[in-house]
């Protein structure tokens, strides 16, 4: 391949797949713009294993970059317990939901924040990245029929924890209309 095929080839690769690498890799860490940019130095470098068709295309990029997210965790997780400190003191209080006032929304992902991190990884490679079963598959190396099995388990898991007859919204109101009165007046 000529350079200037390759920096065609490259810049079309760019073209479709920043924005939606930039998503893919924002939902799941805060500061991921070096991990974007990782991507596509690996995807220059590495340009002619990189599929032609622009969806694969596009899920080799995911691959990825869940590769180099998993190697940046590992760090974090080596650097954390060489430091001594706890991961939850890194990671903090999670974010709350910007439309709280929707309490179905609320369920929905305090049911998906309960789920295995590799369920909520199934379902958002299919849900918020739109990809195919053969892609996220590829995505995360296994056959498309092994994830179309992780898949169907991991929304049967997400149905359960959405039909528990305790959701956290009405566990949370009863509780606070249970709780004494501390300004001395009757309940």
């Amino acid at each position: 391949m000529t350079d200037a095929a390759a920096e065609a080839r490259f810049s079309h690769l760019f073209a479709v797949a920043y924005d939606d690498l930039c998503r893919f890799v924002r939902r799941r860490i805060t500061d991921g713009d070096d991990v974007v940019a990782d991507t596509f130095l690996i995807a220059w470098r590495r340009l002619p294993d990189v599929p032609q068709d622009d969806g694969e295309a596009r899920a080799w990029l995911f691959g990825t970059a869940r590769k180099l997210m998993a190697n940046r965790r590992r760090k974090d997780a080596r650097m954390v317990t060489w430091a001594g400190i706890d991961q939850a003191t890194l990671e903090g209080e999670p974010r709350a939901d910007p439309s709280s006032a929707v309490d179905a929304r609320i369920d929905l992902g305090r049911a998906f924040a309960r789920l295995a991190g590799s369920d909520q990884e199934c379902l958002a490679l299919v849900a918020w990245d739109g990809l195919t079963l053969a892609q996220a598959a590829e995505v995360l190396g296994i056959s498309a029929n092994a994830f179309g099995v992780r898949l169907h388990r991991a929304r049967r898991r997400l149905r359960a924890a959405l039909a528990e007859p305790q959701s956290l919204t009405t566990l949370a109101a009863h509780v606070t209309s249970t709780q004494p009165r501390t300004d001395g007046s009757p309940s």
